[in-house]
């Protein structure tokens, strides 16, 4: 084993450790996938998000996947984490999640 190797954790201990704080941490999470985005339109899109006081993570779908199935009150969300997928997030804040919910519909 290297000396870095037991220093830092492994890439996939540390995102799984960042889904267990995002849905422990959280009061609403949505999911949005966004593989058919251009740089420039996810630039812009988290940049909305990020005025809405929406938070945003990037974990693997695959960990994403494999941590929902370990939740049995999550599990039945895994089949929809297919591809690129980011999770926006907010602590008890209903009004900025449903300002994000606007802007992905294209109504803000």
């Amino acid at each position: 084993m290297s000396q870095v190797s037991r220093v830092y954790p492994d890439a996939k201990m540390l995102q799984w450790q960042q889904c267990q704080r995002l849905f422990s941490q959280s009061e609403l999470v949505m999911f949005i996938q966004y593989g058919n985005l251009s740089t420039q339109a996810m630039a812009a899109l988290r940049q909305e998000l990020r005025t809405h006081r929406l938070l945003m993570a990037f974990p693997k779908p695959s960990i994403l996947r494999a941590y929902l199935r370990t939740r049995p009150a999550l599990a039945p969300l895994e089949p929809i984490i297919v591809g690129p997928t980011f999770c926006a997030y907010t602590q008890a804040d209903p009004q900025a999640f449903q300002g994000g919910l606007e802007v992905l519909s294209g109504n803000s």
